[in-house]
């Protein structure tokens, strides 16, 4: 086996020099890798993570069969991989699915944009109806830092963003209107998910738990929340750990276009985003 390896080693040192690259190679390659980014980028998150480590592991264990000759596990996963396209359509099915229907309904180039401006739209409409009859709320939506470790500890929704569905599970009648909504990749993750208390002691006494939930969950993370007074019917949102005032609709929407667009990917766009986020007019308290 080792004479085998040594072998293509030499054999692949020698015609190497003699390979030549066309740009229709690299193309070739930047696609695969544009592909492979868009999949891992899909999977963020969710259990897919761990059924393609359970796939790698299987991958491994065939390779080792074969190597100390493992004659009847290699037959049985010989067999099991003989339906792997099968599976893995079975395993990712939600994954493809959900995104088959977004190619379908935006378009690959303006999907992002499209979703997140439906997005705002839904969450808009949902916090002044929500307003209007002083029901509570806190919406959370996952930027760049993930939020699983929250979104398990509450339930699972994994639905589209609706005004309609958010209005129905933040009802005083519903069982789901307690705690928190998480909201990533375009979807409802959970609900009932109860999140960190801000640790600071200097706020104003007139906040509750709502106020202490958004302002100690973005204060951990780059998270943005939107928060609905139970008491007064105002709509905040919440950046940084700290509060807005009360906004308008037509506050709200700019405010959660811009700070939705202007994601923070590093540390040195940082301030570049809070120059964006002052833009809209938003002032932001303690």
């Amino acid at each position: 086996m080792q004479v085998d390896i040594f072998s293509l080693v030499s054999d692949f040192s020698r015609t190497s020099g003699n390979l030549k690259l066309s740009w229709t190679d690299l193309v070739d390659v930047l696609v695969v890798a544009l592909v492979i980014y868009w999949v891992l980028k899909l999977i963020k998150g969710t259990f897919a993570v761990q059924m393609i480590v359970g796939v790698f592991l299987l991958l491994g264990v065939s390779v080792v069969s074969k190597w100390v000759h493992l004659r009847t596990v290699s037959m049985l996963l010989a067999n099991f991989w003989g339906f792997g396209l099968l599976i893995i359509l079975i395993i990712f099915q939600p994954e493809i699915r959900r995104t088959l229907a977004q190619i379908g309904r935006y378009g690959l180039m303006r999907g992002k944009k499209a979703q997140q401006t439906e997005l705002v739209e839904e969450l808009v409409n949902a916090a002044t109806a929500l307003s209007q009859t002083k029901t509570g709320a806190l919406v959370v939506i996952e930027r760049n830092t993930g939020l699983r470790s929250h979104i398990e500890n509450g339930f699972p929704v994994r639905a589209v963003v609706t005004s309609p569905l958010l209005r129905a599970i933040f009802q005083k009648t519903s069982p789901l209107h307690d705690g928190a909504v998480i909201i990533t990749g375009g979807e409802i993750a959970c609900a009932v998910s109860f999140l960190p208390l801000i640790r600071s002691r200097d706020l104003d006494m007139s906040y509750g738990s709502r106020h202490r939930a958004a302002m100690g969950i973005t204060e951990d993370t780059d998270a943005i929340a939107v928060l609905v007074s139970e008491e007064t019917g105002d709509v905040h949102i919440s950046a940084n750990g700290k509060l807005t005032k009360s906004m308008k609709p037509d506050q709200l929407r700019t405010a959660l276009g811009t700070l939705l667009v202007s994601r923070r990917t590093s540390r040195g766009k940082r301030s570049a985003r809070m120059i964006r986020e002052k833009k809209t007019n938003v002032s932001i308290v303690e």
